[in-house]
C-alpha cells in the first residue's frame, strides 16, 4: 500500500517537524563596505561559525549576509563556498542583490563612515514560524511565508502563560478562536529538568505554549533554555525518570542479580553497599581471625595435653540425624545462622516501613526467575492522560464551537456560496474533534473487530479528542490503557463491509443480493439456504418453509398412506424422510425452517459467528440475506457484538409480491393437484376392488354359516336370535379383515383453480409486511439494482476513510492557525489535491489571493481547494488522495510570444498572466517600470537622454531594463511571458548573453490581409487605440524582415521555437501552448529529479546550445553508445541537431540513435559508458567521415578505392562478379585516408556503422569495363530534352496555361516566361529545401500580383464610391498594384 503524503500519526509527525532543519537564508551582493583591518577575517569567520552553531540558530534558522568574504584574505571564494555547503544548517534560499557600479558608487557617496562600520557584519537571527515544515515548498510559497515571518516578529512564538491549573491554562491567551492549548505528555513536569535527569514540577509563572501544546517549566533558567531551543527537550526518546531504586532483602534473596537486571534495562549504575564496605570488612576480618587464631591455638594445646593424661580408651558413638525438613528450607545447625538473619531482617523491615516516605513494594520471589522479577509491571511515566468527559468539558466544546460559528458568520457576507459549517448548526457532536474511531467504540473495535455506533452519553477525553463508548465497562477499559486503542504507525483500518439484506418473500432479496455481491466483490450468504444444506446432507430433501406449508396444503402423504393401507394392511408404516437419524441440533434447525421455532445460541454460534471471526469472510466482507428474523436473533447479535454496517430493507407492495409469488405458487399447486388426482384415481380403484373382495368374502362366510346350520338342524334354538348373532359375527370378521374407509366425499372434495388463486392471494397478503425504510423493490430490476449500488458502493469505495473526519474552515481561521503554528501546511501547500490527482499537471493555477480558496482541516494539516466541489470530494475519502505521489516544487514558466501586429500576442499573454500568475512583460512596460520606480539609477538616466533627444532606446539598455524586471519575485517563482519580444536577431542574441532564455518561443503566423482586417475592426472600437493601415504595413514589413533570423536563431541554438497559426481561435492557440509548456515542464522536472538521484536524464527541451553540448560531450562524441556497446556499430548522429534522444550522465552528454536506445541508456547507463562499456570509440583518424562531391574532386589526384565499385554491394553479394556495381560520387566516405563511394545512401550508412568489415577488400582480376563518357553535344537536342527536362517543362507549361498569368506592367509573353521560370525553380527536386521554399514564396507572390488586375477591374467598375463603402483590402491592393511600376522590367523595360 502506498504511503501517505502527510504523516497522520501525530507523534511521528511531531518528531519529523522537530528533526526538520529550520529555514536559512544567505544574502549576497556586490560589497558596499570597507573591511576594517583591526578585525582579522579569520576572527570574524570564527565568530560567525560559533554563532551559527548556537542553540537558538539551530532552532530558528539564520539570515546570513556576511559570507562569502570578497577580500579572500583568509579563504578563497571557492573555499568559502565549500564551507557554506558543509555547514550543519545549509542555506535554503540564496538572495542575490544586484546593483550597477554607478549606482553603487552613488550610494557609497551618501553613506557616512559610521554607517558603513555598522553594517560590516550583519548576522541576523529571526524566528520564522514556518521554518520547520515549509523549507521544501516552491518559491512562491516561500515568499509568502517570508512575509508572514516578518509580520510576526513582534509576536513571540513561545507565548507566555501564567495560569495555575491545566484546564484553566489551556484557555488562557488563546491564539486562535476555538482552539485551546493542548496538554503535552509531560503534564506538570518540566521537560528541561527531566532532560537533565531531575523530576521537577513546573511553575505556572514559567509556562509557555509551543505550537499547540502547553509546557510548564520549573525556573527562569529552564524557561530561557526552552525558549532558546525547545527541540532537544521535546525530541524522543523521552528521558526516563532517574532510576533511584533501593532493593533490600534477606541474605541470598537475589538482590544483586535483580539490581544488575534493572540497571541493564534502565541504563543505570549499580551501587552495591557490600562492595563499598568490602575493603573495610576484609581488613577487620583478617585482624579478628589472626587474634582468634592465636587464642585458640594455645587453648587447643592445653586441652590436648590434659586429655592425654586420661586413662582408658574412647568408646565409639552412633549419631542419628533426623531430617526435620518439611516444604521449606532444610532444618539443621547450618540454617540457624540464616534463620537468625531472616528474623533480624523482618524485624528491622517492620520498623523501617512505618517511616518510609517513598513508594515501595514487596516482591514474592518464590518459584520466580530473576528475569520475571525484573519486569515488574508499572505505569510508564509521562504518558498522555485520559479522563471522563465532564460537564465542564462539554461546556468548553460548546464554547469553541460557538467561537468557530461566529467566525464563520462573520465571513458569510464575503463568501455567500461556501459555508464551512453548513448543515451542522446546533449539532455539537459533528463539530467536535473526535478520536481515531470517530463515533464508533474503540474498545469494541479492538476486541471484536466490529463497528459499534455510539453517542456522547458515555464518552472520554484523550489527547484533547473525544471518544464514544458502548458501555461503562468499555470506557473503564479505555481509561486504564488508552494507548492500545488508538493508532500508532498508521491510521486505524475499519473492518470489512458487512451488510444485512432483509425483506419479505418476493421482494427480490436473493436476486439483488447476488448481483450486488458480484459488483462489490463480497460474499453472498443466504441464511436459510445454509441451514437447508445442513439438513439436506442427510435427508436429501428440502425442508418446506412455514409459508409454503400454510399456503400450499399438501395431503399427498395422507393419500399415500391410504393407498398403502388399501394395498396391503400388513405392510410396514412408511418412514418419515426428515427423521433419518437427525441430531438434536438438526431437529432444531428443521423446526426453525418448517415451523419458525427460534434457534438456540449454540446453532447460531455454529452458523453465524464464522462470518465475523474466520477468513475469508473476516477480511473480505459479506452480504447476509434473511438474518435476523425475530427478536431472539437480534438479541443474540447484540450479545455477541455482531453488528452490521448497514441493514438494507427491501420495500415492496403487497400487489407486487402477489404478482411475483402467485405464478410460482400456482405452478406448485397445479403439480400437487395432478398428483392428487392420480392418487385419488388409484385409491378409487383400490376401494372398488376392496368392495368386491368384501362382497365375495361375505358370501363365503354366509355359506359357511349355512353349512353349520344344516348340521345343527335337529337342535332347538332361537332361530331369529341365532341369525342375528351370525350376521354380527360376519360383520366383525369383515371389519377386522377389511377396515372401514373414511368418507370419500371429503376426499373427493376438489378445490378449483379459481378458488386456489383467491386463497393464495389472500394468504400472500396476510404473510407480506410493509417496510417503512430501505430500498423500494417494487420498481424494475435494473432500477432497484441501480439504487442499491448507488447507496452501498460509497460505503466500500470510501471504506478506508471511515474513521477520518475533515473540517472545512474559513480562510481567516486557516490563516491564523498557520500563523500561530497550531496547524501546518500539507505537502500540497496551496495546490489542490483533487486537481493533482485527476490531472497531475506540472502547471498549477495561481492560488492567490488567500480568500479565493477553500481551506479544510484534516488532522494537523490544512489543505486548500480550488472549488467547493473538490473540497467535498476530498472529505469523502481523504486517504485516497493522500496516497498520490508527493507534489514536486513548481518551476517558473518562461515564455515568449512573438508575431506580426494584431496577431493576438497580448491576448494570449494576458490569459497566462491571469490564470497562472505569470508576469506579463513587454519591452515598453519594463522600460516604463524602470523610469517610474528607479528614476535615479544610471540606467534610467541613460534612457532619458535618448528619449529627450527623440531617439530610440538602444537594445542594450532595453535588455538591462528586462533584467531589472526579471528580478521581481513573481518572475523568479511563477515565471513570466514576454509579449512581443524579442523582435530582432540582435535582441535575441543580447538575451542569450544575459542568460534570459525562454523555454518556449511561440510565433503566431498571420498574413497581411488578416492583419489589415483586424486593424480595421479595431477602428470600430472607440475605446481602443489603433494604427493606420500604413503603419500596420510598415510594422508588418519590419517584422517579416527580422522574424526569419529570430526564428532560425532560437531553433538552431535552443530548439524551442513553436509556430502556430494566428488565424485559429485564442482557445485553440491557448490549448496548443499549454500542451507544449506542460511537455517542457515535464522534461525539466524529470531531468532535475533524476540528476538529483544520480541517474541518467534526458536533456530534451532544456534549451541547451550546440556550443554547450559540444563542450560537455562524453567519450563517444556524436556516436550512439548503446549501438557501440551492444553491436560495436559506429552510428553517427551528428547530422541530427535535435536533442530528442540525448541524455546527461555524470556531467557529460550522450546522444542515442532512437527512442529504444535512449530508454536502455536511461535505465542502465553504467553498462554503456566506461568502464562498463565493452567497446571504446576508435581514435579520430580511424573514424569514417562523409565527403561531398566537391571534397572528393578537391582530393585530386587521389583516386577512389576499388576502382569506384561499391564495397558494401560487393561484399553483401558474396563477392560475385554480378555484385560489382559502381558507386555514386554523392555517397562518398573517407576512411583510413582512403575514399570509397557507394551505390545508395543506405549502403553508405551501413559502411559507416562497420567500416572494418568492408574496407580491406580486393577486386578480382576481371572487372566490368568502364563505359566511355558520352558528350552532351553528341546527343540529339530533341531526344535529350525529352529524356531530361521534358516532364518538368510540361508541368510548368500546363500550370501557366491554367493560370494564364498577366503581371501588372509586363507583357503577356514576359509574364508567362517569368511564371514558367519561377515554377521550374520552385519544383526542382535537385535543389535544396531552402532554395525550393524561397522560390515557392516568390511564385506565390507572383500569382498574387497577377490576380490584382482582375480584382481591381471588377471592384472599380461603376461610379465613384467613398472609402467607407469600398472593400477592406481595396486600398492595400491598389497601393500594391501601383507599387509594381518601379519593378525592373515593368512597361517592357528590361533590367540591366
Amino acid at each position: 500500500m502506498a504511503t501517505l503524503v502527510d504523516n497522520l500519526i501525530e507523534d511521528e509527525a511531531e518528531r519529523e517537524r522537530l528533526l526538520a532543519k529550520p529555514t536559512c537564508f544567505i544574502i549576497v551582493g556586490r560589497p558596499v563596505i570597507y573591511i576594517i583591518k583591526s578585525v582579522p577575517e579569520d576572527v570574524v569567520l570564527k565568530m560567525i561559525l560559533a554563532r551559527l552553531n548556537s542553540p537558538d540558530v539551530e532552532h530558528y534558522g539564520y539570515v546570513l549576509s556576511c559570507l562569502p568574504f570578497m577580500s579572500e584574505e583568509h579563504l578563497k571564494i571557492n573555499e568559502q563556498i565549500e564551507l557554506i555547503k558543509n555547514l550543519k544548517l545549509t542555506p535554503d534560499f540564496i538572495i542575490n542583490i544586484k546593483c550597477p557600479d554607478k549606482d553603487l558608487v552613488q550610494r557609497l557617496s551618501v553613506l557616512s563612515l559610521d554607517h558603513v562600520i555598522c553594517i560590516i557584519i550583519a548576522l541576523s537571527v529571526l524566528p520564522p514560524p514556518f521554518a520547520v515544515a515549509y523549507k521544501k515548498y516552491n518559491p512562491m510559497t516561500a515568499i509568502v511565508l517570508l512575509f508572514l515571518l516578518f509580520h510576526c516578529i513582534n509576536q513571540n512564538k513561545l507565548t507566555e502563560i501564567t495560569e495555575d491549573l491545566l484546564r484553566i491554562m489551556s484557555s488562557y491567551r488563546i491564539m486562535v478562536p476555538g482552539f485551546r492549548w493542548r496538554r503535552s505528555r509531560w503534564g506538570r513536569t518540566c521537560p528541561v529538568a527531566l532532560k537533565e535527569g531531575k523530576v521537577v514540577s513546573g511553575k505556572p509563572q514559567f509556562s509557555v505554549g509551543f505550537q499547540d501544546k502547553l509546557y510548564i517549566l520549573s525556573s527562569a533558567e529552564a524557561h530561557h533554555k526552552f525558549v532558546t531551543n525547545p527541540r532537544p527537550y521535546l525530541l524522543p526518546p523521552m528521558p526516563r525518570l532517574p532510576c533511584k531504586v533501593s532493593i533490600i532483602g534477606p541474605s541470598l534473596a537475589g538482590k544483586t542479580t535483580l539490581c544488575k537486571l534493572l540497571a541493564q534495562h534502565y541504563n543505570a549504575a549499580v551501587i552495591d553497599m557490600e562492595e563499598l564496605l568490602q575493603p573495610v570488612l576484609v581488613k577487620a576480618k583478617e585482624e579478628r581471625i589472626h587474634k582468634i587464631k592465636e587464642e585458640t591455638t594455645q587453648a587447643a594445646i592445653d586441652k590436648i595435653k590434659m586429655k592425654m593424661k586420661e586413662d582408658g580408651q574412647n568408646s565409639g558413638k552412633m549419631m542419628v540425624v533426623h531430617d526435620d525438613s518439611e516444604l521449606g528450607y532444610t532444618d539443621g545447625p547450618e540454617m540457624n545462622e540464616y534463620k537468625l538473619q531472616l528474623r533480624q531482617f523482618v524485624g528491622e523491615w517492620e520498623k523501617m516501613q512505618s517511616g518510609l516516605t517513598v513508594t515501595h513494594c514487596t516482591l514474592e520471589i518464590g518459584r520466580k526467575s530473576p528475569e520475571n522479577l525484573s519486569h515488574v509491571s508499572s505505569s510508564e511515566p509521562f504518558q498522555y492522560v485520559s479522563w471522563e468527559l465532564s460537564e465542564e468539558d462539554m461546556e468548553k466544546d460548546a464554547e469553541d464551537i460557538e467561537a468557530l460559528a461566529q467566525l464563520e458568520r462573520a465571513e458569510e457576507g464575503s463568501d455567500d456560496d461556501y459555508s464551512p459549517g453548513e448543515g451542522n448548526e446546533g449539532d455539537t457532536t459533528t463539530n467536535r474533534f473526535l478520536g481515531d474511531t470517530q463515533h464508533f467504540c474503540p474498545v469494541v473495535l479492538k476486541d471484536h473487530n466490529v463497528l459499534r455506533l455510539c453517542t456522547d452519553e458515555i464518552a472520554a477525553k484523550y489527547r484533547e479528542k473525544t471518544y464514544y463508548f458502548s458501555s461503562l465497562e468499555a470506557r473503564e477499559s479505555f481509561l486504564q490503557n488508552p494507548d492500545q486503542f488508538v493508532a500508532h504507525t498508521e491510521p486505524l483500518k475499519p473492518p470489512a463491509l458487512r451488510i444485512f439484506l432483509l425483506g419479505s418473500g418476493g421482494s427480490g432479496k436473493t436476486t439483488n443480493g447476488k448481483w450486488l455481491a458480484q459488483q462489490l466483490g463480497l460474499f453472498h450468504i443466504q441464511f436459510r439456504e445454509q441451514l437447508q444444506m445442513l439438513i439436506m446432507a442427510k435427508t436429501k430433501m428440502r425442508i418446506p418453509d412455514a409459508d409454503e406449508l400454510v399456503l400450499l396444503q399438501d395431503d399427498s402423504e395422507d393419500l399415500d398412506a391410504k393407498i398403502m393401507e388399501a394395498r396391503a394392511e400388513d405392510e410396514k408404516e412408511p418412514e418419515d424422510p426428515y427423521d433419518k437419524e437427525l441430531t438434536e441440533d438438526e431437529m432444531a434447525i428443521k423446526a426453525y425452517l418448517s415451523d419458525g421455532d427460534p434457534l438456540n445460541p449454540k446453532i447460531l454460534d455454529m452458523t453465524i459467528a464464522p462470518y465475523w471471526k474466520h477468513e475469508p469472510y473476516k477480511s473480505t466482507g459479506f452480504i447476509l440475506e434473511g438474518f435476523p428474523n425475530d427478536p431472539n436473533e437480534v438479541q443474540y447479535m447484540f450479545e455477541q457484538k455482531f453488528f452490521p454496517d448497514v441493514v438494507v430493507m427491501m420495500e415492496v407492495d403487497v400487489e407486487d409480491v402477489q404478482s411475483r409469488l402467485l405464478p410460482q405458487y400456482l405452478e406448485i399447486w397445479r403439480e400437487r393437484r395432478n398428483k392428487r388426482e392420480a392418487q385419488l384415481k388409484l385409491l378409487h380403484d383400490l376401494c372398488k376392488k376392496k368392495r368386491e373382495d368384501i362382497s365375495k368374502r361375505k358370501a363365503e362366510l354366509m355359506g359357511e354359516q349355512d353349512l353349520k346350520l344344516s348340521f345343527q338342524a335337529g337342535t332347538k334354538y332361537d332361530e331369529e336370535h341365532e341369525t342375528a348373532d351370525i350376521e354380527e359375527m360376519i360383520e366383525a370378521l369383515l371389519e377386522e379383515e377389511f377396515p372401514a374407509e373414511e368418507d370419500e366425499e371429503d376426499i373427493e372434495n376438489e378445490e378449483t383453480e379459481e378458488l386456489a388463486t383467491n386463497r393464495l392471494e389472500i394468504g400472500i397478503k396476510e404473510l407480506s409486511f410493509k417496510i417503512l425504510m430501505g430500498i423500494n423493490a417494487s420498481h424494475k430490476l435494473r432500477i432497484v439494482q441501480c439504487q442499491l449500488l448507488k447507496k452501498i458502493k460509497p460505503l466500500l469505495t470510501n471504506r478506508e476513510s471511515l474513521f477520518q473526519k475533515c473540517h472545512p474552515i474559513p480562510y481567516s481561521l486557516a490563516y491564523k492557525l498557520l500563523l500561530s503554528s497550531f496547524k501546518f501546511f500539507s505537502a500540497f501547500g496551496f495546490l489542490d489535491p483533487i486537481k493533482l490527482y485527476k490531472e497531475r499537471d506540472l502547471i498549477q493555477p495561481l492560488k492567490w489571493p488567500f480568500n479565493t480558496t477553500y481551506p479544510l482541516l484534516f488532522h494537523q494539516y490544512i489543505y486548500f481547494f480550488a472549488s467547493k466541489e473538490n473540497c467535498n470530494t476530498f472529505m469523502l475519502n481523504p486517504l485516497k488522495y493522500l496516497r498520490q505521489p508527493k507534489p514536486t516544487p513548481s518551476l517558473p514558466i518562461k515564455i515568449a510570444v512573438t508575431g506580426p501586429p494584431k496577431s493576438g500576442k497580448t491576448t494570449v499573454a494576458q490569459i497566462f498572466s491571469q490564470k497562472y500568475g505569470l508576469a506579463r512583460l513587454s519591452i515598453g512596460s519594463v522600460m516604463r517600470m524602470v523610469l517610474d520606480t528607479q528614476g535615479n539609477t544610471d540606467l534610467a538616466i541613460q534612457m532619458k537622454e535618448y528619449l529627450l533627444h527623440g531617439l530610440v532606446v538602444p537594445d542594450e539598455l532595453a535588455i538591462q531594463c528586462l533584467e531589472v524586471a526579471l528580478m521581481n519575485s513573481v518572475c523568479s517563482t511563477q515565471g513570466y511571458v514576454l509579449d512581443g519580444f524579442p523582435m530582432t536577431l540582435k535582441q535575441a542574441e543580447l538575451m542569450g548573453s544575459q542568460s534570459i532564455i525562454p523555454m518556449i518561443v511561440v510565433e503566431l503566423e498571420l498574413d497581411i490581409v488578416e492583419v489589415l482586417k483586424r486593424g480595421l475592426a479595431d477602428k470600430m472600437k472607440p475605446h481602443l487605440t489603433h494604427d493606420s493601415s500604413d503603419i500596420l504595413h510598415i510594422r508588418n514589413s519590419c517584422y517579416k524582415k527580422e522574424v526569419v533570423h529570430v526564428r532560425h536563431h532560437f531553433q538552431q541554438q535552443y530548439q524551442n521555437c513553436l509556430l502556430l497559426n494566428g488565424l485559429k481561435s485564442k482557445w485553440w492557440i491557448w490549448d496548443r501552448m499549454i500542451k507544449e509548456v506542460s511537455t517542457s515542464m515535464k522534461y525539466i522536472q524529470t531531468y532535475l529529479d533524476r540528476i538529483q538521484r544520480g541517474q541518467a536524464a534526458c536533456i530534451n527541451k532544456l534549451c541547451i546550445t550546440p556550443k554547450e553540448f559540444d563542450c560537455r560531450l562524453g567519450e563517444f562524441g556524436q556516436y550512439c553508445p548503446v549501438c557501440m556497446a551492444l553491436h560495436y556499430h559506429l552510428v553517427d548522429i551528428s547530422e541530427t541537431a535535435a536533442l530528442t534522444h540525448a541524455a546527461e550522465y555524470r556531467g557529460h552528454y550522450f546522444k542515442m540513435c532512437d527512442e529504444n536506445h535512449l530508454e536502455m541508456f536511461l535505465s542502465t547507463p553504467d553498462q554503456f559508458v566506461t568502464p562498463g562499456c565493452p567497446h571504446t570509440l576508435p581514435k579520430p583518424h580511424l573514424l569514417p567521415r562523409k565527403l561531398t562531391e566537391i571534397q572528393v574532386k578537391n582530393r585530386f589526384p587521389q583516386q577512389v578505392e576499388m576502382k569506384g565499385f561499391c564495397p558494401v554491394t560487393y561484399l553483401d553479394g558474396k563477392q560475385r562478379y554480378e555484385a560489382l556495381v559502381r558507386g555514386k560520387m554523392e555517397y562518398a566516405v573517407e576512411y583510413r585516408e582512403r575514399i570509397y563511394i557507394f551505390e545508395t545512401k543506405e549502403k553508405r550508412d551501413k559502411f559507416m556503422r562497420t567500416p572494418e568489415t568492408y574496407w580491406a577488400q580486393k577486386l578480382p582480376i576481371k572487372v566490368p569495363p568502364l563505359s566511355d563518357p558520352v558528350h552532351l553535344t553528341s546527343l540529339p537536342t530533341l531526344g535529350y530534352l525529352e529524356q531530361g527536362v521534358a516532364e518538368a517543362v510540361i508541368k510548368a507549361m500546363t500550370a501557366a496555361g491554367c493560370l494564364k498569368p498577366k503581371h501588372p506592367y509586363l507583357s503577356l509573353k514576359r509574364s508567362a516566361l517569368s511564371y514558367v521560370a519561377l515554377y521550374l525553380k520552385a519544383f526542382n527536386h535537385k535543389s535544396t529545401d531552402s532554395i525550393r521554399q524561397l522560390y515557392k514564396k516568390k511564385l506565390a507572390s507572383f500569382e498574387e500580383n497577377c490576380m490584382l488586375i482582375p480584382y481591381l477591374s471588377t471592384v472599380m467598375k461603376g461610379n465613384y464610391r467613398p472609402p467607407s463603402e469600398r472593400p477592406i483590402d481595396f486600398e492595400f491592393k491598389l497601393n500594391r498594384f501601383l507599387g509594381l511600376r518601379d519593378l525592373p522590367g515593368a512597361n517592357g523595360v528590361q533590367p540591366d
